[in-house]
């Protein structure tokens, strides 16, 4: 079977936020695996994260690792990007998880692709800020294009063609995140590129906040998660931080790896069972 898409992670210090983001979608997507390669592209991370990287390479059977120099977001982009192979490229940050149930919608976003030469992005996370009856319209087999310039692009999950570059250029290598936004929203509207939505495939879990307690970093939930050595106590203050936030995808990532340390009384053991569940539950339009 011949390559048809290259999954790029982008990342900086942020090891256990990656390896969530890469184990969710290998569990959810519904692409044969010799069909897409999976890339990470690291923005110069401290040697702690980069051990671990390469754990994540072996885990996860990563096929390709670009360890660059500290030069910000735009270079890790371009860096990344470059070394995609195949037609199509997903380009992913690393706090972004496919959710269940929409490996559909990710195969039918680049099937809608491959059928429609003139779409050049399809957008594949929640669109805050647009008005579905103002900013956009119907393109047909699910999809709606967005009308607005001003909000067509966006560093969220998003598909677009290998030579998506050739006509738009690179990015800055020192642009910030808004900065990057607003010089390719302009550009796309330069070029009256075709961008479209296909619907919410790629959930958001950043960093976890409840009653102004943050884990971010080194010291986040996901990090935690994804240390073997990680005590059971930080396991299931982990789980109800989770919970409470009610993003209970970490809590069932918590409570799960804090059964498999040991005893579990009865109410860690119902509180798993009924997050399980709601998560076997949880399904995306498409």
């Amino acid at each position: 079977m011949s390559l048809k898409l290259s999954v790029v992670f982008f990342t900086y210090n942020r090891s256990g936020y990656l390896a969530r983001a890469i184990s969710e979608f290998t569990k959810n997507c519904n692409l044969e695996r010799n069909s897409y390669e999976l890339i990470i592209s690291d923005d110069g991370s401290n040697e702690l994260h980069k051990k671990q990287l390469l754990q994540i390479k072996k885990d996860f059977g990563v096929e390709k690792i670009i360890f660059n120099d500290h030069k910000g977001m735009g270079n890790n982009f371009n860096v990344g990007l470059q070394a995609a192979e195949a037609k199509f490229v997903l380009h992913l940050e690393d706090d972004w998880e496919l959710q269940p149930s929409c490996g559909n919608l990710l195969s039918r976003s680049l099937s809608f692709m491959i059928h429609n030469p003139d779409v050049d992005m399809v957008r594949l996370a929640s669109l805050n800020g647009i008005d579905p009856l103002t900013g956009l319209e119907n393109f047909g087999e699910g999809f709606h294009r967005l009308k607005s310039s001003s909000t067509n692009y966006s560093n969220d999950p998003h598909l677009k063609r290998k030579d998506f570059h050739r006509f738009l250029h690179w990015y800055d290598s020192d642009c910030t995140a808004d900065e990057c936004e607003q010089i390719f929203q302009e550009k796309i509207e330069h070029y009256s590129l075709k961008v479209c939505w296909a619907g919410s495939a790629f959930n958001h879990f950043g960093c976890i906040s409840t009653n102004g307690f943050l884990w971010e970093n080194l010291s986040d939930v996901h990090e935690i998660l994804y240390n073997s050595s990680a005590n059971r106590d930080s396991l299931l203050l982990m789980a109800q931080v989770a919970m409470k936030s009610n993003d209970l995808f970490t809590a069932r990532h918590a409570l799960e790896k804090f059964e498999a340390t040991g005893e579990c009384d009865s109410q860690v053991l119902q509180s798993l069972e009924v997050v399980r569940e709601i998560c076997q539950l949880t399904e995306c339009a498409g």
